[in-house]
C-alpha cells in the first residue's frame, strides 16, 4: 500500500512543479522599457516623465559593462559574523552574469536628475521596490560602484530573453574580496549605505541580492522641488500693476504668472487714478492656472462748470457729455482734463482742469461773442510781425490780465553749421512762449525742449510760438542753419489768477530807419490804480529813447539785449509816449507793463444774469446740491476772472498726485499640520516619502500648505525586522495654514476607492469636493471617494451646495450637477477654547469660532474645527430638507502636548525646512503646536545652507534655533 501510494503521489508533485514552471514566466516576465518619473515634493505632482526602451538606452546613453566581465552580489551569511567583512562567503554563488546596461544616474537625468537630499524608488512590474538616496546614485564609492539597470546578459542575450531583466546590478570594484572579482558584499553595503537603506533577508541576515530588483518597470524620483502652478490676473481696465505676496512682479494686467509654488498667495493690483481693491487670496494648485479678476473703480472728483451766458454745451476731453452750463459733472476720474464750452454765437472756450479725489474743481468762464475783440489776454494776432520792410512799429494793446509778461535774453553762440541759442526759463514757467529769429536766408531752426505749434513770418523774420507747461526741462535750445541769425529773445506770457492784474502794450518792429519813431500808449489808465510800471526795450544798435520826455540811458550797443526800466514816476494821466531814434537800429519789442492795485474792470453792462458774479451763481448751484446757505457771509465772495479767447492761455495746473497704496496687506502663515491616526496604532509615519521617527497617533506640524503624501508602515525594533502583513494605502492630504488636517489609515480593512466624474453646465468652472474632503476639483473633473454613501459639494457664490450620489457608487461613474433651486440655511459653530478655524466640506472659510456660517444647503456636510495645539474635531452632519437653520455645533478641543519652535538666522528671509521639505516659512518664524521631541532644522539662503540636528521642543515652551549662514 505504501508503494502504490508513492506511485500516486509522485505524478501529482511532478504536475504541480510543471504548473509552477509554466506560471512563473507569465507572472514575472522580463521588462523591456522603463517609465521614468520625477515627482514634486508632494509625491504626487509629476514634474517630468518619459518612457524609454532598452534599444533607446543602448543607442543614446553610455553603456556600462562589456558583456565579458562578471559582477557579483553577496547572499546572506548564516554562520559566523553575518556582516562577513572578509566577503568570502556566498559571493561566487551570486553571479549576476556578464551583463551590460545603463547607469541609473544617466536614466534619472532624462527627467531632470536628482539633487542632494532626494531619493529614487526602483520599482518592479510585480510591485516590489527599493529606495536609494542621492549619494549612492550620484556619488558611489568604488567598493559599491555605479548602480546599473541591466538589459543584456551574456548567456541569455537582450531582454526579454534575459529573463530576470531589466535588473539592478551594482558594478563594484575588486578591492574588498579575496577572489579579485567585482563583488558588492554585505560589508560594502554596511559601509556605503545609511542604515535605513540596508536590506535583511528574513529580517535578520544582511544581503545585497535583496537590493538587486528584477523586472524593473519604473524609476520614480522623489524630489524636494515644490509643485508649481500659475495665476492669470486680469483687470478692468487693464494695465494695472500686479503684486504677488506683497511684492511688485513688474508685470501689468492681463498677465499669467507662472512657476508659483502651490498653496495660498495674495494678489493685489494697483492702477493710478483707481481705487485700490482689496487683496485676493487664491489657492494655487500644481500644474493648474487659477484665474483672478479685478473690476477697478475710478477715483473721481467733481467739476462745477458755469458760464456767462449759460446753456453752453460741455465737451470733456474731446467727448460730448450731453451736459450744459451751469451744472456739476459727477464722477470725473482724477487727473488733468480738458473742458471745452460751445455756444452758438460765441467763441469756443477751452480750459484745463485738474480733478482731485472727492474734491470739487471750479470752472467759471465768460464767453466772448464772435464779433467782439478779446481783451484780457494776449491774442496770437498780437504776435504777428509787421509786414513789409518793418519801417513802422505795430503797437498792440492794451491787454489786461492776472499774471506776468517777461522777455528773456539768450546765450548766443555760433557753430560751423549756424547759430545756437539757449534759453533759460523761469522756474516752473507756464504760459505762452514766443521766439523771434531773423530769417535772412532760407531755412528753419531745430528746437530742443521746445515744440512750436505756430509760425508767423515777416519779410525778414520769423516768430515761433508754443505753450510752456513748466513740466519739461527748464532749458531749451534753437539750432539755426547757416545764415539764420537768432534775435536772441523769448517772450513768455504767464497767466495766474492769483497774481496782480497787469495792463500791457506790446510794440513789435524790425528795422528803425534813421530818424525818430514815436509809440503812443493809450488810453491811459487811472494812475491811482497803478503800483508799478516796467518798460522793456529789446534790441541792438545805436538807440536813444525818451519816455514822456525823460531820456532813457543804458541801452546796450552792438548786441541783442533786453533792458528794463522803471517808468512809474514818468507816467502821464492822458497818454504815454516813447520816442525811439537810432542809426540802423534793430528793435524787436517794446513792452510797457503796468501793475494795478485792484482787479480788472467790471464787464460791460449785460442782462441781469450776465452781470451776476460767476462765483455767486456757482455757490448757489452748490447750495442747491448740499443744502447750505450763501447769504450769511457779508464779505465779497466773488473773484475777478480772466475772460477767454479762442486760443486760451493755459492756466496753472498741478500734476495729479501719485496713488500710494493704503491697504495693509495681511500677514499670513504658510504652514500647518496633519493629525495621523492608524489602525492598528503604533505605525511609523512617512510624510512625502520621508520616514519620520514618529508613530501614530501623532500631530506632524510645520508642513507647508498644500498637498502631502501620507504613508505608515509597521514599526520595527531593530534593523531588518520582518514586517507584519498590514496593507496600508497611500493617502494624499491637504494642509491648511494654521490648522491641522485629520488623516486616518487602515491596515486591516480593504480599501474601496472609486473614481467619480462630476459635470455641470450651470456650475462649469466651479470647485467641488467629494465627501467633504479636500483637495477640490474643478467642474468638469474627477475625484476619488472611499466607502459607501457619498456626496458632492459645489462651492458657488459663497454657498455650499450638497448633492447625494446615487448608491451604489460605481467606479468611473458620471454625475451631473443640476442648478440648485432651494434655500440655504446658516449653521452656528462654537468651540472650547474659541478661536479655531472652521472648514466646511473641505473648503476654508477663514472664520474662527464662535461664528455663524451661511449658505449651507440641505444634505450632508463635513464640518472641521481646528487650531494648533489641539486635536482637530470633525463631524459629518445632515441638514434635513425644509430646515430653517442648520442648528448649532459645539465641540471641546482636546489639547495635545506641544511647544513652540522659533527659527532665526543672521541672514533674514532664509527658507526653513522641516521633515526634509520646505515649510513655506522664512526666518524669523515661530511654529506653534509642535509635538514635543527632536527635529532636524535646515535653513537655506541664496548663498548658504545649514542643518541643525536634534533641536528639542519642550512642552509649553518655545525653543529658539539660531542658524548662522554665510552672507
Amino acid at each position: 500500500m505504501s508503494s502504490d501510494h508513492s506511485i500516486i503521489r509522485h505524478p501529482a508533485i511532478l504536475a504541480l512543479c510543471l504548473l509552477l514552471a509554466l506560471a512563473a514566466p507569465a507572472a514575472m516576465a522580463a521588462t523591456t522599457e522603463l517609465h521614468v518619473v520625477r515627482y514634486a515634493a508632494d509625491g504626487v505632482t509629476i514634474l517630468n516623465e518619459t518612457t524609454v526602451d532598452y534599444r533607446w538606452l543602448e543607442s543614446n546613453l553610455p553603456v556600462q559593462g562589456d558583456g565579458v566581465t562578471h559582477y557579483y552580489h553577496q547572499g546572506p551569511v548564516f554562520e559566523g559574523d553575518k556582516w562577513n567583512p572578509e566577503e568570502d562567503t556566498n559571493v561566487l554563488e551570486k553571479d549576476m552574469g556578464a551583463v551590460k546596461g545603463t547607469d541609473l544616474k544617466d536614466i534619472c537625468g532624462l527627467v531632470g536628475g536628482m539633487k542632494e537630499g532626494e531619493t529614487v524608488r526602483i520599482k518592479a512590474s510585480d510591485g516590489l521596490s527599493r529606495v536609494f538616496p542621492y549619494r549612492n546614485v550620484y556619488e558611489p564609492e568604488p567598493r559599491q560602484g555605479p548602480m546599473v539597470i541591466t538589459w543584456y546578459h551574456d548567456e541569455d542575450g537582450y531582454v526579454p530573453d534575459y529573463y530576470s531583466g531589466m535588473r539592478l546590478v551594482f558594478f563594484a570594484d575588486t578591492s574588498t574580496n579575496p577572489y579579485g572579482v567585482h563583488a558588492f558584499g554585505v560589508w560594502d553595503m554596511h559601509e556605503c549605505f545609511d542604515e535605513e537603506y540596508w536590506y535583511f533577508y528574513g529580517g535578520e541576515y544582511p544581503t545585497t541580492t535583496g537590493l538587486s530588483v528584477q523586472y524593473i518597470s519604473e524609476i520614480l524620483i522623489y524630489s524636494e522641488e515644490e509643485p508649481t502652478g500659475g495665476i492669470h490676473v486680469n483687470s478692468t481696465p487693464s494695465g494695472a500693476t500686479i503684486f504677488l505676496d506683497g511684492e511688485d512682479t513688474g508685470y501689468e494686467t492681463p498677465y499669467t504668472l507662472t512657476g508659483i509654488e502651490s498653496g495660498s498667495h495674495s494678489i493685489l493690483v494697483e492702477k493710478g487714478g483707481y481705487v485700490q481693491p482689496d487683496e485676493r487670496w487664491v489657492t494655487v494648485g500644481a500644474n493648474q492656472i487659477t484665474e483672478v479678476e479685478f473690476n477697478l473703480t475710478p477715483i473721481t472728483g467733481k467739476i462745477a462748470v458755469s458760464s456767462v451766458p449759460i446753456n453752453a454745451s460741455i465737451i470733456l476731453d474731446g467727448e460730448a457729455t450731453g451736459l450744459y452750463t451751469d451744472t456739476v459733472m459727477e464722477e470725473v476720474p482724477v487727473g488733468e482734463h480738458t473742458i471745452e464750452l460751445v455756444l452758438p454765437g460765441y467763441r469756443n472756450a477751452t480750459r484745463t482742469v485738474v480733478v482731485e479725489e472727492d474734491e470739487y474743481s471750479i470752472l467759471d468762464l465768460v464767453l466772448i461773442p464772435v464779433n467782439e475783440s478779446v481783451p484780457g489776454t494776449l491774442p496770437e494776432a498780437s504776435m504777428n510781425a509787421t509786414p513789409g520792410n518793418a519801417t513802422l512799429f505795430s503797437l498792440l494793446g492794451p491787454f489786461e490780465f492776472h499774471g506776468r509778461v517777461d522777455v528773456l535774453p539768450a546765450n548766443i553762440s555760433t557753430t560751423p553749421s549756424g547759430s545756437v541759442v539757449s534759453y533759460r526759463l523761469p522756474d516752473g514757467a507756464k504760459g505762452r512762449g514766443y521766439i523771434y529769429i531773423d530769417n535772412r536766408s532760407a531755412g528753419e531752426p531745430d528746437f530742443e525742449g521746445f515744440n512750436p505749434d505756430r509760425r508767423y513770418t515777416a519779410a525778414a523774420a520769423a516768430t515761433f510760438a508754443a505753450n510752456l507747461t513748466g513740466e519739461n526741462s527748464t532749458t531749451f535750445t534753437a539750432h539755426c542753419p547757416p545764415g539764420v541769425i537768432p534775435g536772441g529773445l523769448l517772450l513768455t506770457v504767464e497767466v495766474d489768477e492769483n497774481a496782480s492784474s497787469i495792463i500791457c502794450w506790446i510794440g513789435e518792429g524790425l528795422l528803425i530807419p534813421d530818424g525818430e519813431r514815436p509809440l503812443v500808449f493809450e488810453p491811459a489808465p487811472d494812475l491811482s490804480r497803478i503800483s508799478a510800471a516796467r518798460l522793456l526795450i529789446v534790441g541792438t544798435g545805436n538807440i536813444t529813447a525818451r519816455f514822456n520826455g525823460h531820456s532813457i540811458t543804458g541801452i546796450p550797443q552792438g548786441e541783442p539785449a533786453v533792458t528794463e526800466y522803471d517808468v512809474l514816476a514818468c507816467l502821464n494821466e492822458s497818454s504815454n509816449e516813447l520816442r525811439l531814434e537810432g542809426e540802423d537800429a534793430v528793435i524787436r519789442n517794446v513792452i510797457l507793463s503796468l501793475t494795478t492795485t485792484d482787479g480788472m474792470p467790471e464787464p460791460s453792462p449785460t442782462p441781469v444774469e450776465a452781470r451776476k458774479s460767476l462765483i455767486e451763481r456757482l455757490l448757489g448751484l452748490l447750495a442747491g446740491i448740499f443744502g447750505f446757505s450763501t447769504e450769511e457771509p457779508e464779505q465779497n465772495t466773488t473773484r475777478d476772472l480772466p475772460e477767454v479767447e479762442e486760443t486760451a492761455v493755459p492756466e496753472e495746473t498741478r500734476p495729479t498726485p501719485a496713488v500710494t497704496p493704503t491697504v495693509n496687506r495681511a500677514v499670513k502663515n504658510h504652514s500647518g499640520g496633519v493629525y495621523i491616526t492608524s489602525y492598528p496604532p503604533g505605525m511609523t509615519i512617512i510624510v512625502d516619502n520621508k520616514k519620520l521617527s514618529r508613530q501614530t497617533p501623532r500631530v506632524i506640524y510645520g508642513l507647508r500648505e498644500g498637498l502631502h503624501t501620507i504613508q505608515v508602515e509597521a514599526s520595527t525594533t531593530y534593523p531588518g525586522q520582518e514586517e507584519p502583513g498590514y496593507r496600508f494605502e497611500t493617502v494624499q492630504a491637504w494642509v491648511y495654514p494654521d490648522a491641522i488636517t485629520p488623516v486616518h489609515l487602515d491596515g486591516v480593512a480593504p480599501s474601496s476607492r472609486k473614481t467619480v466624474r462630476v459635470e455641470s453646465e450651470a456650475y462649469r468652472g466651479e470647485r467641488f469636493t467629494l465627501n467633504g474632503i479636500f483637495r477640490a476639483g474643478t467642474i468638469p473633473g474627477e475625484g476619488e471617494i472611499e466607502g459607501g454613501a457619498a456626496w458632492v459639494t459645489v462651492l458657488h457664490e459663497g454657498r455650499y451646495l450638497s448633492y447625494s450620489l446615487p448608491t451604489p457608487v460605481e467606479d468611473g461613474m458620471r454625475f451631473v450637477v443640476e442648478p440648485w433651486t432651494g434655500e440655504t440655511v446658516s449653521l452656528s459653530v462654537r468651540s472650547n477654547p474659541p478661536g479655531a478655524l472652521v472648514f466646511i466640506d473641505g473648503f476654508p472659510t477663514d472664520e474662527r469660532t464662535p461664528c455663524r456660517m451661511d449658505g449651507l444647503s440641505p444634505g450632508r456636510h463635513r464640518i472641521l474645527v481646528s487650531m494648533p495645539g489641539y486635536l482637530p474635531a470633525e463631524e459629518v452632519i445632515t441638514i434635513p430638507e425644509g430646515s430653517r437653520n442648520g442648528g448649532v455645533i459645539t465641540c471641546t478641543l482636546q489639547e495635545y502636548t506641544s511647544g513652540g519652535l522659533l527659527v532665526e538666522s543672521n541672514v533674514p528671509d532664509a527658507r526653513i525646512y522641516l521633515y526634509g521639505r520646505y515649510t513655506g516659512e522664512k526666518t524669523p518664524h515661530t511654529f506653534t503646536g509642535m509635538s514635543i521631541g527632536t527635529y532636524e532644522v535646515r535653513v537655506v539662503s541664496e548663498n548658504d545652507s545649514r542643518t541643525v540636528e536634534d533641536v528639542l521642543v519642550k512642552a509649553g515652551a518655545t525653543t529658539r534655533c539660531l542658524v548662522t549662514l554665510e552672507r
